[in-house]
């Protein structure tokens, strides 16, 4: 079950290297977790939540 889990993560992170590599620069310069409801995304990269219609919103930001 252990090795699932890192399989899995390592996928996560290597799908998702460009978000990542934002969120970590962006904490190191300061930047916060904000809640900011059902929102669209602004263009920087994002963990993005598709409705069924396929609009996809965001509802925490990295804010400074």
């Amino acid at each position: 079950m252990g090795i699932l889990l890192v399989v899995v993560s390592a996928l996560w992170f290597a799908d998702n290297s460009e978000f990542v590599q934002t969120m970590n620069r962006q904490l190191d310069e300061g930047y916060k977790w904000v809640n900011v409801g059902k929102s669209k995304p602004s263009g920087t990269p994002a963990i993005t939540v598709k409705s069924e219609n396929g609009n996809e919103f965001i509802y925490y930001r990295l804010e400074k």
